[in-house]
């Protein structure tokens, strides 16, 4: 009997070592990335895929079933793309959302992960329409470089306790960015532009953009959200006008639509929440971690259903 428990255990374990599949070859490679992913059973043809960008001293192993992602995937048959930084290029594993030679369209990073996509969309039957990416801290403000260098790959994402696309090019300013400290200090029209100018001759329709972080936000400040909100917004031709704005519970919710009545900016203040990815483990959302922290909200539910997912 002991050596049937053993062996159920040592089972367990292994299948949740194997969760995450690794392809190590997946094109040029040219920003270093290593590539993760996850597959649920019966997934039918032209799936979602949804981009999960890690925070810093994070790996794709801890941000997967933690944030409660790999649970939704299982429920609702979408794809799971996990890039993860190399020590070797960030000390701190941070993707590098600060680096002008990592973050334009064709940079080094950028274009790993564009490579990966393509070889998920090769290998497996996902619909273009339906590519979704989003990330906690230097994984959200790499989301956002991500939709503004690319817009035309991503239908919408989401920004966890990241910094807006273009507020730093050197990692000295980067730390300027976080603590939310920039003198003069952008408009909304010249942060979207910083946008506009990064998609080139983009002329289709923006990603939509969910926007999430905490109040008690130790290490990104919280004027960030509001400086990504309004950065997305001006893309999205809308002003500060079209703000509709509610409370849940302690928390804020705004949301700002366009003249279709689709929402295209949201915006979701979590109240006393520090830095981290908010899980609700009391509702079987996620498990905490490294800067995975239990919240009375379930990030990764409220993001899927902004991209309609649920």
């Amino acid at each position: 009997m002991k050596l049937f428990i053993l062996s159920l255990l040592f089972s367990l374990s292994s299948f949740a070592q194997t969760t995450l599949q690794q392809i190590t070859s997946f094109g040029k490679n040219p920003g270093n990335l290593r590539m993760f992913f996850y597959v649920p059973k019966d997934v039918k043809p032209n799936a979602a895929l949804v981009v999960l960008m890690h925070g810093c001293a994070q790996a794709a192993s801890e941000f997967d079933d933690e944030t409660g992602w790999v649970q939704l995937a299982d429920k609702e048959k979408f794809i799971v793309l996990l890039p993860q930084q190399n020590v070797e290029n960030n000390s701190s594993r941070c993707f590098n959302w600060f680096s002008p030679t990592h973050i334009s369209r064709d940079g080094l990073e950028t274009s790993s992960i564009i490579e990966m996509i393509d070889l998920m969309q090769k290998n497996h039957s996902i619909d273009a329409s339906k590519v979704f990416i989003t990330g906690l801290s230097a994984g959200g403000a790499m989301s956002s470089v991500m939709i503004a260098s690319y817009p035309e790959r991503f239908a919408a994402a989401a920004i966890v306790a990241g910094v807006p696309f273009g507020c730093a090019t050197s990692m000295s300013s980067a730390f300027s960015c976080m603590s939310g400290f920039s003198f003069p200090a952008p408009t909304p029209e010249q942060r979207g532009t910083l946008v506009r100018n990064a998609a080139g001759n983009y002329t289709g329709p923006w990603p939509r953009v969910l926007v999430i972080q905490g109040t008690s936000d130790e290490l990104v400040s919280f004027k960030n959200a509001q400086f990504n909100v309004d950065q997305w917004v001006n893309v999205h031709g809308l002003t500060a006008r079209d703000r509709v704005e509610t409370t849940v519970g302690s928390n804020t919710v705004a949301q700002y639509k366009n003249n279709k009545n689709v929402t295209v900016v949201s915006f979701l203040g979590i109240s006393g929440f520090r830095h981290g990815y908010p899980i609700n483990p009391s509702a079987k959302c996620g498990s905490a971690g490294k800067y995975v922290l239990a919240s009375n909200v379930c990030a990764a539910e409220i993001t899927a259903k902004f991209f309609n997912l649920l």
